[in-house]
């Protein structure tokens, strides 16, 4: 399924295949952040004035992290404010709230400042609304101290070009100004600064109070150095857990002046290196950017992470010239600079004829219409693929990004072709993987984010050829896991146009398959969606990927496709499309969820489509969220479905090029951003959540390039804890973990390798412990369940290998063959085992689950509580030499002559009694069925002795009834035994 993307024309092809390794070897920065300023356009969108129709479509473009730009970061500007007495700041959206609005009476006393705390609601509306879209990381910045801490009196800055407009005896209250901000945003708010920049492009002489914005020059040298270690230390001396950026300069050249000017002292205090890339003020070519890696490797206080913070440009004109300078910037900062954050100016910009902006409105306090640039899909091509916590890789080509991000497990190319004219052919030789799938997508003057079908690919999927037109960007996806999907092309093998039914895919409703837009170039067919008529509804779908023994619980999918909803001027495409998974249980009949409905996606199209004068045929990629398998979910059913269609939808719609794959969810949590190991409180290792709740939760993936432990020396609360990594995490030290809330169910989740924690852990609160297969997490500093109901998922191994304590706790698992829980021999297990079945599962007699495993096990839980069964079949327990096992057999238990649930001496006595009878009315349906009550039955007896329909199997020997007196002495021999080896007696019981 490959479609030839250009023919080789003038540019004809590079001259050597370029290597792309996916391995340590070959990785150069981890990349964490795509984003934009907020100011000013959260100052402008979020005014309530502002049409909130068109605010929440702008918010999702740039937000939505499946199909819009998936930007995850945002610089949040904490206003300077305005002299009442002037000048004022008149440029739309550019005028920004204090947070202190009016000079206090000592500007040396803080308790004096009149501190307005519900300030800038327009920034912090738009802010909100990215969080709730997925945004993950915030860092603060100032343009300008408060108009009443400058020597000018005025944010716009100081009118004596070339002067410092915060005089040095104001640095510490400016410092306290930030941070009191920061700190009301924290305790307030919930909403957590990871990273503060205190000046922005401060070097620059520009700031002269002609530019009707906020702004304020800070001298390079000395005067810089001092506001970093004031504002450094105060965050220090507070305790918070925020970072410091800068220097922020223009240019990545004058970053490099700037950050050398300052001694080793004040580079100590800074994080992360900030920088703009900006072309004036001396460059920001890959020379710049070279310039400013080797300096800051060769620092004795150490590398320090980079960010491009921003960059913008206009220009929009065929060929794509605008584009072209945003992905030509992009590709050098991210193979030059090695940053690992990148952002736009303001992704949203006035259409005040500079064509900057990804996007451009009105900025008039209505903004009722908007127009999407070409910039905003070359954006796209980038921020959508290339994502966080993906790795940069190593390769020769400097108009190529080449990504692999393992939690997608695919690899990213990302081609700027800005010649005017020649096309360029590539080959890739990919060194490590193979492509399972692909998708090429390309923006030019005349294509929006359009996908063009898979690439092509080599026999033996480790070479890739793409041809890339003039003035383009191309992205190339290559997906490296397997696509569960059959038939992913929609070929009809076949059947005729208008088909309900093809090789993999059914159908319900009005929807059908045909060969009329075939996308892939193969003439095999797409589906087709009959979104022309009011009353249509429908859904494609697959039934079948999985396996009634594979347990997917918490293995997340994700579900692609190139769709084509089509728009011609007012007859346009007007309905609810979606992209959804859903979960069945054993039988895949059975839902695993409470409706079909949860795990869907609304696809929008390309914005603009539904624009009465617009004209649109153009297939597009969409995919579904991240779906995570609920619990006992076996199998996973992929479905395109369309309802909601509106008067004004007039055509079919058409997909093509379906893929469905195992992936991982981005991290949602505070996440371990060290290479190596280090220690747990130190906040510094971390990359910190734009939610404070979310801080609670620790994120351990792949940015460790080793085996790491992870200290802790102190008592620390959390709320969850995942890991994703190939190699070990371990934490360890002499503190201890307690994972839980009161009021919420906490998740340790274990997603890949192998990890331990051996510190002593206490549940506080309801706890699921989710292990994928082949994953494996040990507790060997002691466990305590501390009587909380503690719910093991997934098909992966918890090893509780000391100190395990259930406290009276319950703890919970689903019936698997081999277990998926390990004690060791000094398990304290005072409290219930909770067995559950997976949906729509059927038991048989005879079949037997391992509930537990062990080396040696000195105590048993005081309840075992196991799913109700139907009427005939009843559960055993055994506790096994090595293995704790349950067992469905049949409800009388053969030997249990007084039907008392226990093959005992009582039940001998009972045989012994009615000996000879004819037939076997006395033995309660539990004798071997034929030839009365006989030796037969007696062997029954013998076989089963000790063993319960309900409760454990105790090891007793059974004598030999050979006499009287053996018989009359066997209830005194089993009483002995028991002395011997005293034991809890286990009570299992059936749920209701």
């Amino acid at each position: 399924m490959a479609v030839v993307l250009a023919a080789c024309a003038i540019g004809c092809p590079e001259s050597a295949a370029i290597d792309i390794g996916t391995a340590a070897s070959h990785r150069n920065q981890r990349f964490e952040a795509w984003g934009s300023s907020l100011a000013w356009m959260g100052n402008e969108l979020g005014r309530p004035t502002t049409n909130p129709m068109r605010r929440t479509q702008i918010v999702d473009m740039l937000f939505d992290q499946d199909n819009g730009l998936g930007l995850n970061f945002l610089r949040y500007n904490i206003g300077a404010g305005q002299n009442p007495a002037g000048p004022a700041i008149t440029r739309p959206g550019a005028a920004m709230d204090g947070w202190a609005p009016s000079a206090p009476t000592d500007i040396s006393d803080p308790s004096t400042w009149g501190w307005d705390w519900d300030a800038d609601q327009t920034q912090r509306l738009v802010l909100g609304m990215a969080i709730e879209r997925g945004l993950t990381q915030i860092e603060a910045f100032a343009n300008s101290a408060p108009w009443w801490m400058t020597v000018s009196q005025s944010s716009r800055g100081n009118p004596s070009t070339g002067a410092t407009n915060l005089d040095p005896d104001n640095y510490g209250i400016f410092g306290h100004y930030l941070l009191e901000v920061a700190e009301h945003f924290e305790s307030n708010l919930g909403v957590h600064f990871h990273t503060l920049a205190p000046m922005n492009e401060p070097g620059a002489t520009w700031w002269d109070g002609s530019n009707n914005q906020e702004g304020m020059h800070i001298p390079v040298g000395g005067a810089q150095s001092a506001l970093v270690r004031e504002v450094g230390q105060q965050i220090i001396d507070r305790g918070l857990e925020m970072g410091l950026g800068g220097p922020e300069e223009t240019a990545i050249r004058w970053s490099v002046n700037s950050y050398d000017n300052w001694d080793a002292t004040t580079r100590g205090f800074v994080s992360q290196i900030n920088t703009h890339s900006y072309p004036w003020g001396g460059g920001s070519d890959a020379a710049d950017a070279a310039a400013l890696v080797a300096y800051n490797q060769s620092r004795p206080e150490g590398p320090k992470k980079i960010y491009a913070t921003e960059f913008g440009t206009g220009g929009d004109s065929t060929p794509l010239s605008g584009g072209v300078t945003l992905a030509n910037q992009i590709t050098s900062d991210l193979n030059n600079l090695g940053a690992a954050g990148w952002t736009y100016w303001q992704a949203v910009e006035d259409n005040n004829g500079s064509n900057w902006g990804l996007i451009i409105a009105p900025f008039d306090g209505a903004n009722n219409s908007f127009d999407t640039r070409r910039q905003f899909y070359v954006m796209k091509q980038f921020s959508q693929h290339i994502r966080p916590g993906s790795h940069i890789l190593d390769q020769a080509d400097d108009e190529v990004v080449a990504s692999y991000d393992p939690r997608l497990g695919a690899t990213t190319l990302v081609i700027t072709n800005d010649e005017t004219a020649s096309v360029d052919t590539r080959t890739f030789n990919l060194l490590d993987q193979t492509v399972s799938h692909s998708r090429v997508i390309r923006t030019s003057d005349s294509e929006y984010y359009q996908a063009l079908g898979g690439a092509t690919v080599s026999p033996r999927g480790n070479q890739v050829t793409v041809s890339s037109p003039a003035s383009t960007v191309t992205t190339v996806q290559l997906h490296h896991r397997p696509n569960l999907i059959q038939n992913p092309g929609f070929d009809l093998d076949g059947a005729a146009n208008g088909a309900s039914a093809i090789p993999g895919w059914q159908s319900v409703g009005n929807v059908a398959f045909d060969t009329g837009s075939d996308l892939t170039g193969d003439g095999s067919g797409t589906g087709r969606l009959e979104t022309n008529s009011a009353e249509n509804t429908g859904r494609l779908f697959q039934t079948s990927i999985g396996d009634a023994g594979a347990d997917l619980t918490g293995v997340a999918f994700q579900l692609s496709v190139d769709l084509l909803l089509q728009s011609a001027g007012s007859a346009n495409y007007d309905a609810d499309a979606y992209l959804a998974l859903e979960f069945y249980g054993a039988d895949d009949q059975t839902l695993a969820h409470a409706s079909a409905d949860d795990f869907q996606t609304l696809l929008e199209p390309a914005y603009g489509i539904n624009n009465d004068s617009h004209t649109d045929s153009a297939y597009r990629t969409y995919q579904s969220g991240r779906f995570v398998a609920p619990p006992g979910a076996r199998y996973v059913r992929p479905v395109i479905r369309f309802d909601n269609v509106g008067a004004r939808s007039s055509d079919w719609s058409f997909v093509d090029n379906a893929y469905l794959q195992q992936v991982h969810p981005e991290a949602d949590a505070k996440e371990w951003a060290s290479t190596g190991g280090g220690d747990l409180t130190d906040h510094s290792k971390w990359l910190t959540h734009a939610s404070v709740e979310k801080n609670s939760r620790l994120y351990f993936g792949t940015a460790i390039t080793q085996d790491a432990a992870v200290t802790l020396d102190a008592a620390e609360a959390v709320t969850g804890m995942t890991f994703f990594s190939d190699h070990q995490y371990e934490i360890a030290g002499a503190g201890a973990l307690q994972v839980g809330a009161i009021d919420a169910t906490a998740l340790i989740d274990v997603r890949l390798g192998g990890h331990g924690v051996s510190v002593p852990t206490e549940l506080i609160g309801a706890t699921e412990l989710q292990v994928l297969t082949d994953a494996q997490i040990e507790f060997s500093g002691g466990f305590h369940v501390s009587g909380q109901r503690l719910t093991k998922l997934g098909a992966g191994l918890v090893d509780w290998s000391t100190g395990f304590k259930l406290n009276g706790g319950v703890l919970v698992t689903y019936a698997a063959d081999e277990a998926t829980l390990h004690f060791g021999s000094d398990a304290v297990l005072d409290g219930g085992l909770e067995l559950l079945l997976a949906p729509g599962q059927v038991l048989g007699v005879g079949e037997q689950f391992e509930l537990a495993t062990y080396s040696s096990l000195s105590d048993t839980f005081d309840t075992i509580i196991l799913p109700s069964i139907p009427g005939g079949y009843a559960w055993r327990v055994d506790y096994g030499a090595t293995a704790l096992t349950a067992t469905v057999i049949n409800s009388v238990l053969g030997g249990d002559f007084n039907g008392d649930g226990h093959v005992d001496a009582a039940d001998y006595t009972v045989w012994r009694d009615n000996r000879g009878a004819a037939d076997e009315s006395a033995l309660a349906g539990a004798g071997d069925g034929v030839n009365g009550v006989d030796g037969g039955d007696y062997l029954l007896w013998r076989e089963n002795f000790g063993a319960t329909t309900t409760a454990q199997s105790l090891p007793a020997s059974v004598p030999e009834p050979t006499s009287l007196m053996l018989a009359g002495t066997l209830g005194i021999g089993l009483l002995e035994l028991r002395r011997r080896q005293p034991r809890k007696r286990t009570r299992a019981t059936i749920a209701a």
